[in-house]
């Protein structure tokens, strides 16, 4: 991260930069199987590791992009919890999204992929993309480099033996 002051009439400005060689991006797929879910049910939970420069690390999300070659994102929902911790909740696939308050302590931010959003690409692979206009800031546990994402589904959605769903983070490490 670049510091630069900046005085201007004897007051002291400090503009803080993410350095650009410390950007980049976090990936982690889910591949539900020929498999039929119910609206609230959880996709799938996944680590994106490296996160942090260093173990309670912290620096910014600035954007999530799901992918899906299943048509989930064009036909149900589902939403993207990001949290800064391993939740106390151990969340299993195709199971009830039941988080506690505990879990929430740690909630970064909630990010919605719904229909509206979305870009179909060559009639099969559906693109949402969510661009913070301000960043989300993340500090990672003591112990991790990590940062941790639970995908709830919306609707019901039966998914067919090939279909995948990807989650990818855009990160700017300090």
């Amino acid at each position: 991260m670049a510091v630069t002051n900046i005085f201007t009439n004897n007051i002291r400005t400090r503009v803080v930069r993410s350095d650009p060689s410390n950007a980049g991006r976090s990936t982690c797929s889910f591949v539900p199987g020929d498999s039929a879910y119910s609206a609230g049910d959880v996709l799938g939970f996944c680590e994106f590791p490296n996160a942090a420069q260093i173990a309670g690390g912290s620096g910014r999300i600035t954007e999530v992009v799901a992918l899906d070659s299943g048509n989930l994102v064009g036909s149900d929902a589902f939403n993207v919890f990001l949290f800064s911790a391993t939740p106390a909740t151990t969340f299993t696939e195709n199971a009830a999204f039941a988080p506690t308050f505990l879990d929430f302590t740690t909630l970064l931010s909630m990010v919605q992929c719904t229909d509206s959003d979305d870009i179909t690409v060559h009639n099969a692979i559906q693109i949402w993309q969510k661009q913070f206009v301000q960043p989300v800031p993340y500090v990672c546990a003591s112990d991790s480099t990590s940062i941790f994402a639970v995908v709830e589904l919306v609707g019901a959605h039966t998914f067919g033996a090939t279909d995948i769903v990807q989650i990818s983070l855009g990160l700017e490490l300090d």
